[in-house]
């Protein structure tokens, strides 16, 4: 009962910092209604934190609630969006049991990016038009390469701090 009590208030505090990391530096896209932003680093950090599904909730949620605050027409799409993001890192990371490679990592951490720049690209490209799809995809490879590159230096604590989460 605890540890999953333990992972339920974890899983919340993520969600939070997804949604201050999301909008604490926002950075507009130009010709878009996006920007760009640090979200990225706690949605992977919750992957190989929590795994899934919480990182499906985490990543969803968390983004969700930063566009709900500042483009609210993007909550429901950055939900589904995110939440896939988060998903596919997890499940690349947890796919068979062993030890967690750094290379394993970035692998999880590209993968998700890449649904994320793809994802986007479908939704802007279906509600405004492919000129407006293609527009982001630039700045949503920026994002989620920055995020990645932002989480490297703190997998090694993120996994101890997942070992310690088993206790």
């Amino acid at each position: 009962m605890f540890r999953n009590v333990k992972l339920m208030v974890i899983s919340a505090l993520m969600v939070a910092l997804v949604t201050v990391f999301t909008i604490l530096i926002r950075i507009p896209i130009p010709g878009t209604q996006g920007y760009i932003h640090i979200g990225d680093v706690m949605i992977y950090s919750s992957s190989i934190l929590l795994g899934n599904p919480a990182a499906f909730v985490i990543g969803g949620l968390g983004s969700a609630i930063a566009d709900l605050l500042y483009y609210p027409h993007y909550a429901l799409p950055t939900f589904i969006i995110k939440g896939i993001m988060g998903l596919i890192t997890a499940r690349i990371l947890y796919r068979a049991n062993g030890t967690l490679s750094m290379g394993r990592v970035v692998v999880a951490m590209v993968a998700g990016g890449v649904w994320m720049c793809v994802g986007y690209f479908i939704y802007e490209t279906i509600v405004y038009g492919l000129a407006y799809g293609l527009a982001g995809i630039g700045f949503n490879i920026l994002q989620s390469l920055g995020g990645a590159a932002l989480t490297l230096p703190f997998i090694r604590t993120l996994l101890k701090l997942k070992d310690n989460l088993k206790k």
